[in-house]
């Protein structure tokens, strides 16, 4: 089936949403929100094909959380984050209780932790990428062209910014690496909350900072490449410390800690992510996600705001309610690619929010499907390649065409040779 998209209940064909897209490019603050979906063609995984993996790196868990009622899933599937969410606090639980079946209680403890693990396992290798980006330059590995979708789009969402215009930003849920290393790839900078060179911490007000290029002139005129880079859900290239501090590691440095846990070697995760825990919002993990989601926040009730949205599920609900707010910003348009959108409203009768945009007809929504249509590397191609412009350029274009056509005048009203000529001949014959 061929590309769908509805605005406000009027379909768009593909050509009005490229114009629509190169218009939303140019708006004055310009964002992105990446689910998991995003990061296939990276070599990631969705979000529901790790409860699959689940049942091969350890069947015994996924039996454990099979009883429990756990991967029982609706029409959106099993949410994974909400699911480790499940399992830490029944762990809380069993840590906590008193009571005579100590034994049984011990038990249950135990095979919730090991459930924790396996999940913690498929996360990572869902969201680990090529083996070969971790130890050297992205650039130089076997499989770099997995990374092409991503540049796609990044050069394509920093290419339209112009001299005095903010930086992109670009909000995701996934854990990988994989937005870095193909900024890396194309020298754009990545501006993600962490400041410092060796010793590198979280510290959120670097968002409020901006790259700017003073010298370049010419046809070469530009703002720094760079995007705003907030990754909502942590990353695997992030570490707590002991005394809490949160920092960011290269992942040359991480890489030996990863395989070491996924090689059932280390029972340590690893990492760094934010996912539900019932003291989430007492400890660092509640302050870092707080902070980006507040960034998020911030972002979507600005004036004149686009978001593109692509690989997103609509599964968190902590997302999808700053998302419904900010539906209600008049000067904030936003596209959604989903892959389940066949134009009908029964498409989207698994994602309340949509349907309701859908239903409501809201003019500043748009929604695209369908199915390999609006996968990522599609949507990356939808956006426009932008044309160096250059302010002198322009100017100079703009008064060559004022004496071209001064001159063209002038040789309209001059008198041509031969008609010259033919009133000579006539004077002489009188």
């Amino acid at each position: 089936m061929a590309l769908v998209a509805y605005r406000a209940g009027e379909p768009l064909d593909e050509e009005k949403l490229r114009a629509y897209l190169a218009l939303l490019l140019r708006v004055e603050n310009l964002g992105a929100l990446f689910g998991s979906g995003a990061s296939v063609s990276a070599g990631g995984k969705e979000m529901s094909e790790i409860i699959t993996g689940l049942k091969s790196d350890s069947e015994e868990s996924h039996k454990f959380l099979s009883s429990k009622g756990w991967l029982c899933s609706d029409a959106g599937g099993v949410n994974v984050e909400e699911l480790i969410g499940k399992v830490k606090t029944a762990i809380h639980f069993y840590e906590n209780i008193d009571r005579n079946d100590a034994e049984k209680v011990k038990c249950e403890k135990v095979k919730c932790e090991k459930a924790l693990t396996s999940l913690e396992r498929c996360v990572l290798r869902a969201a680990k990428l090529e083996d070969d980006f971790w130890t050297g330059k992205p650039e130089n590995s076997s499989n770099g062209n997995s990374l092409e979708d991503y540049q796609t789009f990044l050069i394509r969402l920093c290419s339209t910014r112009q001299p005095g215009q903010p930086l992109p930003w670009i909000f995701t849920l996934n854990y990988d690496l994989g937005v870095e290393w193909a900024a890396e790839i194309l020298g754009i900078n990545i501006n993600n909350g962490f400041k410092g060179t060796h010793y590198r911490e979280f510290d959120p007000s670097t968002f409020d900072i901006g790259y700017r290029n003073f010298l370049s002139t010419g046809q070469a005129q530009y703002d720094v490449h760079g995007v705003n880079y907030v990754k909502m859900h942590g990353s695997l290239s992030w570490r707590l410390d002991d005394d809490d501090t949160l920092r960011e590691i290269s992942s040359e440095s991480q890489i030996s800690a990863i395989n070491r846990f996924l090689e059932k070697r280390s029972d340590k995760f690893p990492s760094f992510l934010v996912l539900p825990s019932i003291e989430k919002f007492y400890q660092t993990a509640g302050y870092v996600y707080g902070e980006m989601i507040r960034r998020f926040h911030e972002f979507v009730r600005k004036n004149q705001t686009a978001l593109i949205i692509s690989g997103y599920s609509f599964n968190d609900s902590h997302i999808n309610r700053v998302l419904e707010s900010a539906m209600g910003n008049p000067t904030m348009q936003m596209v959604v690619f989903y892959t389940g959108f066949n134009g009908g409203r029964d498409s989207l009768s698994g994602v309340p929010l949509l349907k309701i945009v859908h239903e409501k007809l809201l003019p500043n929504v748009t929604i695209v499907g369908h199915d390999e249509e609006v996968h990522f590397g599609k949507v990356a191609k939808m956006l426009p390649v932008p044309a160096i412009v250059d302010r002198n350029m322009e100017e100079l274009k703009k008064l060559r065409k004022l004496i071209e056509d001064a001159t063209s005048s002038e040789k309209t009203q001059q008198p041509s040779l031969s008609d010259n000529t033919t009133e000579e001949s006539e004077n002489d014959d009188k």
